[in-house]
C-alpha cells in the first residue's frame, strides 16, 4: 500500500530493488507493507514496515523507515530469532539523469538498529547498506530497473551481496511488475546464496 503525491514510477518499495527517483519538493511518500510466511522458520506475520521519503535537495532525500530490512531470507530469521524491529536513517543521491536510451541512476545508503536495543547501545548491533539503482524508461510505459548492493550484517551475517532486476509496465493508474533477485553472503558457503523471484500489481488512489 502506498499514499503518495507522486507519479507511480516513483514509488520505491514494490519489490527488493528501489527507484532512482527523488521525491519531488514540497511532497512527502508514506510507503507501507508487510510479509508473511509460514515456512523457512518464520512462523508469524511482521509488523508493516513504513518509509517515509522527503526531499533534501533537488537531487537527494531523506528516507526514515520502521520495521526495516533487506528482504533476505537468512536477514529475516536473524531479525526474527533475535526479536529485532529496526529503525533505519537513509539517504538517497540522484546520480545521473539520462537521454531515454540510457540508465538513470542513485546511489541508497541506510543506516539501521534494533530498536529495542537503544537503551543499551552497541556498536556491534548497527548494521548498514548501499545500493547503486538503474532505470531505463521507454515511451510506451514500460521500464526495467536493476540494482547492485553490498549489506554489512552485523556480527551473524557479517558481508552480504544483493542483486536485483525487474520488468515493470503501467497501464494507466496500475504498475505491473516481475522481479528476480538474489543475495549472496560473502563468507559462506554457495548453499547459503539466496535467489527470489516476485511479482504484483499496484494500483495509485490518488486521482
Amino acid at each position: 500500500m502506498v499514499l503518495s503525491q507522486d507519479s507511480i514510477v516513483y514509488f520505491d518499495r514494490h519489490g527488493v530493488g528501489d527507484g532512482p527517483y527523488i521525491v519531488q519538493k514540497g511532497k512527502i511518500n508514506i510507503e507501507s507493507g508487510f510479509a508473511y510466511s509460514p515456512y523457512f522458520g518464520i512462523e508469524s506475520a511482521y509488523v508493516p514496515g513504513i518509509l517515509s521519503r522527503f526531499q533534501l535537495t533537488p537531487k537527494s532525500e531523506l528516507r526514515l523507515m520502521y520495521n526495516y530490512s533487506p528482504q533476505s531470507l537468512n536477514f529475516m530469521i536473524d531479525s526474527y530469532y533475535n526479536d529485532y524491529t529496526h529503525g533505519s536513517v537513509g539517504f538517497k543521491r540522484n546520480l545521473a539523469r539520462t537521454p531515454k536510451r540510457f540508465a538513470d541512476i542513485a546511489m541508497i545508503a541506510n543506516v539501521y538498529y534494533p530498536l529495542r536495543e537503544l537503551g543499551n547501545f552497541e556498536m556491534n548491533n548497527i548494521r548498514s547498506d548501499v545500493y547503486l539503482v538503474f532505470e531505463h524508461n521507454h515511451p510506451n510505459g514500460s521500464y526495467i530497473n536493476y540494482s547492485v548492493g553490498y549489506i554489512y550484517g552485523g556480527e551473524s551475517l557479517k558481508d552480504m551481496l544483493q542483486w536485483s532486476f525487474a520488468g515493470n509496465l503501467v497501464v494507466r493508474k496500475f504498475l505491473i511488475f516481475a522481479e528476480y533477485f538474489g543475495y549472496y553472503n560473502i563468507y559462506n558457503s554457495y548453499e547459503d546464496a539466496e535467489f527470489g523471484f516476485d511479482a504484483g500489481i499496484i494500483y495509485e488512489f490518488n486521482g
